[in-house]
């Protein structure tokens, strides 16, 4: 990305707009407090979890699968 579109990005308001309509939506409908915040399987992590914690969860998925 060019700086020309770079700034081009950074004053686009309908753009920003609609982040702020999407953050909004996830703090209200999946109760998104924190970040980060992680989905993996419909259980949700907040906050900064460990690289244990992640491999924990994720080699206990690939186990069922």
């Amino acid at each position: 990305m060019g700086k020309d579109e770079f700034e081009a990005c950074l004053k686009n308001t309908a753009l920003e707009n609609k982040i702020v309509e999407q953050r909004l939506v996830a703090s209200q409908e999946l109760d998104v407090n924190a970040t980060p915040t992680f989905f993996i399987n419909g259980s949700k992590f907040s906050g900064a979890p460990t690289a244990e914690e992640f491999n924990r969860v994720l080699s206990g998925l690939a186990e069922k699968s």
